[in-house]
């Protein structure tokens, strides 16, 4: 079964039967007209597919690509969705990919203003375990501020599983690097409004 799929925006990949989905068969449908794009899926063994995909006058039904590894295809047909960790999500999220059984929804929605701090979430991802959530948080002072990336929750008691920021120290406002990403893993329960973020 395919674990993980590279960003692809020229098409929209699922499994080929939503009702019963195994993750074995995909289903790729171009978004646009013409084009090509390269494509990484990374199976559940480890093994890495790289295919280039080519939008042709002759692709505007859906194609049906089937991938399997040496090691599982004796037993393909049985096998079950392969365990997603928190670990995997985060790694999806950063690296901007896709992952199999989690839904991704971009929102843009300006959620909380938290002193000089403007919070918006970006991103959501959703699925059976796990819950993750991209903001940008932006600094509005006139002098530089910094997070505590170990401090950061969600939700009381803290939701947040694992969390990653791409950047510590915010300049002051209307600086380059006044502003940050910082994506959050929580349990699937969690919701997004309740954000702490401490600064110093």
């Amino acid at each position: 079964p395919v674990r993980t799929i590279s960003h692809v925006s020229l098409f929209d990949i699922k499994p080929a039967n939503s009702q019963d989905p195994d993750y074995s068969v995909l289903s790729v449908t171009p978004r646009e007209d013409k084009g090509e794009q390269k494509a990484v899926f990374l199976l559940s063994d480890g093994t890495a597919v790289k295919v280039r995909l080519v939008i042709k006058k002759s692709s505007k039904s859906d194609v049906i690509y089937e991938f399997r590894s040496k090691k599982y295809s004796s037993s393909f047909a049985a096998q079950e969705v392969p365990e997603i960790s928190a670990v995997d999500l985060l790694k999806a999220m950063i690296r901007n990919e896709a992952l199999i059984g989690y839904h991704s929804r971009y929102i843009e929605e300006r959620t909380a203003r938290i002193g000089y701090l403007q919070i918006s979430l970006l991103k959501v991802h959703t699925g059976p375990k796990f819950k993750g959530f991209t903001y940008r948080v932006k600094n509005l002072s006139k002098r530089s501020v910094r997070l505590s990336p170990k401090l950061i929750s969600i939700g009381d008691p803290n939701n947040a599983i694992v969390t990653q920021i791409s950047r510590k120290r915010l300049r002051p406002n209307g600086k380059k690097k006044s502003s940050t990403i910082i994506r959050i893993v929580t349990n699937a329960e969690a919701a997004k409004e309740r954000l702490y973020l401490p600064i110093r």
